[in-house]
Order: structure tokens, then C-alpha cells, then sequence
């Protein structure tokens, strides 16, 4: 996800669990937990430069039902910037990966969140693998 100025995160909707809240509240530079809409993670670790192809790779580790070993990795650029160690990904052994969403939108409830004029964002050469452990 983008913010303002281009400012990089990873958006998660995980459990709200305590074993996120150890392993998140203090990633850098900033990670917010909101209850109702999800886990802003490692907000200002990366940035999209305007004009500039901005390379992103992420890796999700599943964590086995019942334990916090879950992972979540990100790379900007070909530099790790975001590597998150024992989380609680999922709760429900039936929660696997069967493939992959993704989509742009200016995010929030209200009209104020919109755009003031019309934008455009390019994506190229996206790929996704599963690999089971």
C-alpha cells in the first residue's frame, strides 16, 4: 500500500491476536493496529518514486495452526526492508493460499478520500508461486 508522498507499507488483515500485537508493535518506522480495519506494518520502510519502477517481492509464510511461526518479508528494490518473525497468520488450518488479489483504490469510507483528479499506476511482469512445506 502507498500513503502520501509515496510512503511504502504492508497492509495485513490477520487476527487480532496477541501474539501479532508482540510481534508487530514495534516494527519500524511505524506499525498501527486498527481493530476494525487492519494492520498497517512497517509504514515509511520503503517508498514509490514518482516516474520511477519500484520492484516489490513479499513472502508469506503460513504459521502452522496453534503457533505464532508465521513470517512476512518484503523486498523493495531487491533490499529486505520488512522481515516480521512469529506471527499468527491464520487460525484455521483450512486457510491456505489458493492464489492472489490485488487492486489499487484510494482507501477509506468517505468521499474525502478520493482523488482530486484522474491517476494511473503501471504494474508489469507480476508473478506469484506457492510453494508448500
Amino acid at each position: 500500500m502507498w500513503r502520501p508522498k509515496g510512503t511504502g507499507e504492508i497492509y495485513a488483515y490477520i487476527p487480532d491476536v496477541p501474539s501479532n500485537h508482540e510481534a508487530l508493535q514495534n516494527v519500524p518506522p511505524k506499525t498501527h493496529c486498527n481493530p476494525d480495519f487492519g494492520w498497517s506494518i512497517a509504514r515509511g520502510s520503503f517508498a514509490f518514486v514518482p516516474g520511477e519502477w519500484t520492484t516489490i517481492a513479499e513472502r508469506v509464510r503460513l504459521n502452522d495452526v496453534g503457533c505464532a511461526n508465521g513470517i512476512i518479508q518484503l523486498w523493495a528494490n531487491g533490499k529486505l526492508v520488512v522481515d516480521i518473525q512469529g506471527l499468527e497468520i491464520r487460525v484455521d488450518k483450512e486457510v491456505v493460499f489458493r492464489g492472489v488479489h490485488f487492486q489499487t483504490f484510494f482507501g477509506g469510507k468517505a468521499q474525502d478520500w478520493a482523488s482530486t483528479k484522474d491517476q494511473c499506476a503501471y504494474f508489469g511482469a507480476v508473478g506469484a508461486g506457492i510453494v508448500e512445506w
